[in-house]
């Protein structure tokens, strides 16, 4: 969608459907759908590289998963064709094993490595004994045309969750799995509620661990103020009724979520690991605590709740980070420098 240049035409290759095909078909790409059934497959690899072969790409750009980076650049060797890959997901936690090990070595192979982190990037040097000068650091952008903050919209959206208008909210976006720390969360909500009792936290994304977490609730007695809304395809309008964001990974690439809750004006509490402290000045645009931590969650939510000046000036700090450093078109142009750079090697 930020692809404003001529010099580069897209083509998606997809392993398996999913929930983006639909808005890569509003932007005019019809991706390659091959349903990938099996991670050992000579048959699924002989498949994409006659996709790969057919489309006759500049270049071919595998994007962080191992089975992509693996499958996708054995079939762009073979094709003797360039590659990037970039990684956006902590190599911290995808193990060590053989699968993850190909994925360095496809790595090494590349032309370019793209780490959406200065962390990430340390953790391929370090984990993957990647030589440094191979890596560049590319920031996630969003689209700061999509947020908007809408008074009326935010209490229509409150009074359909039933919510009172003049409750405090706690959002936070993320599938419910283990890496995103949601119980955590949770647990620092009886603390929370015990200063402001009317608070709501409303968890946004849906995942393996939901019914646990409900039942975490419960035997917390946080039932009645936790609200699951599962998957929803609207978050910028959902910013529009957090009072304060919250990020509680146990380990992170660099989150579109958080750029987004900033865009939003939201002032955030992310936890101190991975991207989180490239994106949050702490104390500036929003408080970092330590991960696993519900009580510092807590008290950081707490002090916030405490002081309405200091949420409006994080949130407003938080936007003009947000303009400053990551917006979509300053990410594309980023992304446009690599891919030049490898063609003229070439």
């Amino acid at each position: 969608k930020a692809w404003k240049t001529e010099d580069f035409e897209h083509a998606v290759i997809a392993f398996n459907d999913g929930i983006l095909r639909e808005d890569f078909v509003k932007l005019g790409i019809n991706p390659f759908i091959l349903n990938q059934k099996y991670w050992y497959d000579l048959r699924f690899l002989s498949r994409l590289f006659t996709i790969v072969k057919s489309l006759k790409p500049s270049l071919v750009h595998c994007r962080n998963a191992p089975s992509v980076v693996i499958y996708g650049g054995i079939a762009t060797k073979i094709a003797g064709l360039p590659l990037v890959v970039s990684v956006h997901g902590h190599p911290d936690f995808f193990g060590d094993n053989f699968a993850v090990r190909l994925w360095y070595i496809l790595q090494k192979q590349s032309d370019k490595i793209i780490a959406v982190s200065n962390d990430i990037k340390d953790a391929l040097v370090r984990k993957g004994k990647i030589k440094p000068n191979r890596i560049t650091v590319i920031h996630n952008g969003i689209d700061l045309t999509d947020v908007k903050f809408d008074t009326i919209l935010r209490q229509k959206i409150k009074q359909k969750l039933g919510i009172d208008n003049t409750a405090q909210v706690i959002g936070c976006v993320g599938t419910l799995k283990l890496v995103k720390g949601h119980k955590y969360l949770i647990q620092a909500m009886p603390l929370i509620l015990e200063k402001y009792p009317s608070t709501y936290l409303i968890l946004v994304g849906d995942g393996p661990l939901r019914n646990d977490l409900k039942r975490l609730a419960e035997k917390l007695k946080v039932r009645e103020r936790i609200m699951f809304l599962g998957y929803r395809p609207d978050i910028p309008k959902l910013m529009n009724i957090f009072d304060i964001f919250i990020l509680p990974s146990l380990s992170e690439g660099l989150s579109n979520v958080l750029l987004e809750a900033m865009a939003a004006s939201k002032p955030v509490i992310a936890t101190n690991v991975g991207g989180n402290p490239e994106v949050v000045e702490d104390g500036e645009t929003g408080l970092l605590v330590p991960p696993k931590d519900p009580q510092k969650i807590a008290e950081a939510v707490v002090s916030l709740l405490n002081d309405e000046d200091r949420r409006i000036r994080m949130g407003k700090a938080g936007l003009r980070r947000v303009k400053e450093r990551f917006s979509i078109s300053k990410t594309v142009r980023e992304y446009e420098k690599v891919y030049h750079e490898v063609l003229h090697r070439r």
